[in-house]
């Protein structure tokens, strides 16, 4: 069965409209074109046989005036291992109309850190805010959600992701919403998209997700929440937060990646994209004992 996620928008006010801006062309970009005259100097010539005759040269020149859709300002903070969650949030921010989002990969260490520093200066400001992060059994892995703890949106507009492998995204986007709204954001838009399974390598789940139609409806997301006030937010408690009994019993991570060294090139890419920075770079395995402990099993 294929699942086609969850996304929850804010109802406008009375009165409120639902047309969508447009960037160059119909209402909101119309090209204006002016034409100027411009007189030159009048020229005469004298003959004797008649009398003088008045000569003028018009130059003209087009000037274009454009009135230009301002292209919004956008910030993304994702965790996402696998990228699914990236291309999620990044098609949500083509929906609104930015195509080079500002970006806090927080899916590694030193992403995290920067993400702090950030908000540790005071919130940097932005027209929206899209923050996405996989469900793991139902919930934010704890490493995303410690990291998001640093946000301070205080009072600008935001929308939250979570992406799920097709079996349910359980209390995950309840909890983030809840969190957006805490730290102060008015949360304009929210939406539960399904991307491949992380454990697809070894159960294929999900394969391909998430696919053109699960990014158009990310994108429509995105579209629908340009021109939204503070006063049309998603309750996060209108959201479900139910998690069955089949994801509470399932493990909280996943099977372990193992390294087939007659195969690894040591491009040390899997170094370089742990979410928990705890592999080492010059024998590709885990630092230690406690190491492996920590790994999420994310397949990233």
């Amino acid at each position: 069965m294929r699942h086609v996620g969850h996304t929850l928008q804010a109802r406008r006010g009375v009165g409120g409209s639902d047309s969508e801006s447009s960037g160059g062309h119909g209402k909101s970009g119309f090209d204006y074109q002016i034409r100027v005259k411009i007189a030159a100097n009048p020229a005469s010539s004298h003959c004797a046989e008649s009398p003088p005759e008045l000569t003028w040269k018009y130059h003209f020149r087009e000037v274009s005036m454009i009135n230009q859709t301002k292209v919004p300002s956008v910030a993304i903070v994702s965790f996402s291992p696998t990228g699914t969650t990236d291309r999620v949030t990044e098609a949500v921010a083509a929906g609104i109309g930015q195509n080079q989002p500002v970006r806090w990969n927080i899916t590694v260490p030193h992403g995290r850190v920067e993400l702090a520093q950030a908000m540790s200066d005071g919130p940097p400001a932005f027209d929206y805010w899209i923050v996405g992060v996989p469900v793991y059994s139902g919930k934010i892995p704890p490493i995303a959600m410690e990291a998001l703890r640093h946000l301070r949106l205080d009072g600008q507009h935001a929308v939250g992701c979570v992406t799920y492998g097709n079996n349910e995204y359980g209390s995950a986007l309840r909890d983030l919403t809840r969190h957006l709204t805490d730290s102060g954001a008015e949360v304009i838009a929210a939406g539960a998209f399904v991307g491949e399974h992380s454990f697809s390598a070894a159960f294929p789940i999900a394969l391909g997700r998430p696919d053109e139609a699960d990014l158009q409806v990310a994108g429509d997301m995105g579209r629908s929440a340009v021109g939204r006030s503070g006063d049309e937010v998603v309750a996060w408690d209108q959201i479900s937060g139910a998690i069955s009994f089949s994801t509470r019993v399932l493990p909280a991570k996943g099977p372990q990646p193992v390294v087939d060294h007659s195969q690894c090139t040591k491009c040390l890419t899997c170094v370089v994209h742990c979410p928990m920075g705890i592999l080492d770079a010059q024998t590709i395995e885990y630092l230690d004992a406690a190491a492996k402990k920590r790994c999420l099993g994310c397949m990233s």
